[in-house]
């Protein structure tokens, strides 16, 4: 029975790239049930500011720290600035992670900071692996071609 519905369904397939139905609901736009939702949301969104704000003018610490989440959200990642040499060679990325251990040690950054630090040089020194495995394979491909 599969075998005689591929040719019917064959001429009835999407095109790539094509929407199923071109005329249908635009993106991004809400149901019914969200808009809903927002226009009660918005109609109460003042008294529910004043009130959070009068809240935490008379002491309330959990209003006081909504408003501040909002305000001033906690920074998840800091600039850092510490002395690394230029990486060029594998031997290079050993020095960065010498400094970066040391920077720990010394306090200048965290160990989570040197960790995700000591990551990237990981990134980049696999990257510089594969930039030398593949320059070593093309000179071999080329003595071999000219042996």
């Amino acid at each position: 029975m599969t075998e005689n519905t591929g040719k019917i369904q064959e001429n009835q397939r999407f095109k790539k790239g094509q929407s199923g139905n071109p005329s249908g609901r635009p993106l991004g736009s809400k149901n019914k049930a969200s808009l809903i939702a927002d226009q009660l949301f918005l109609e109460d969104l003042q008294s529910i500011c004043e009130s959070v704000i009068a809240q935490a003018r008379s002491g309330n610490i959990q209003a006081a720290k909504i408003i501040f989440d909002r305000l001033l959200p906690p920074r998840k990642d800091r600039f850092i600035s510490i002395k690394l040499p230029k990486i060029k060679t594998a031997e290079d990325i050993l020095k960065a992670v010498g400094a970066i251990t040391q920077a720990i040690a010394n306090g200048e950054i965290s160990p989570s900071e040197g960790e995700a630090l000591a990551r990237i040089l990981d990134i980049h020194g696999k990257a510089i692996e594969l930039h030398d495995f593949e320059k070593t394979l093309n000179e071999l491909k080329e003595q071999a071609n000219t042996e």
